[in-house]
């Protein structure tokens, strides 16, 4: 059976796997979001350099990295990566309350970067 590289939403919107191709896009989308973060105050969660690009191409070789597009054209991207992300990893979450809040949706889940 062959699989299936997009799913089909409501809305003319459509779930696609990234493609190399799709490297300078996810990095201007990833610029984007950064800068609303820290507009909303959110000044710790992505540095100037994570993601990485080297980041989003091993999502994209790994086949984790996805586009949600409306009507055929991008408009967002996330990594789908099952197990625990290092990035969020008890040693690595210094503020009580966000360990609070993260609890155990670290250990064995699905989690977007």
């Amino acid at each position: 059976m062959k699989q299936r590289n997009s799913a089909i939403l409501s809305y003319g919107r459509t779930i696609r796997k990234s493609t190399a191709n799709d490297v300078s896009l996810i990095m201007d989308f990833i610029r984007q979001g950064r800068a609303k973060m820290i507009a909303a105050g959110n000044v710790n969660q992505w540095s100037d350099k994570h993601p990485s690009r080297q980041t989003i191409e091993k999502d994209i070789a790994q086949g984790a990295s996805y586009l949600l597009c409306e009507n055929d054209t991008p408009i967002a991207t996330f990594a789908l990566l099952a197990g625990p992300e290092p990035t969020y990893s008890y040693t690595r979450v210094r503020d009580k309350k966000r360990l609070e809040k993260v609890g155990n949706l670290v250990k064995n889940s699905y989690l977007y970067r």
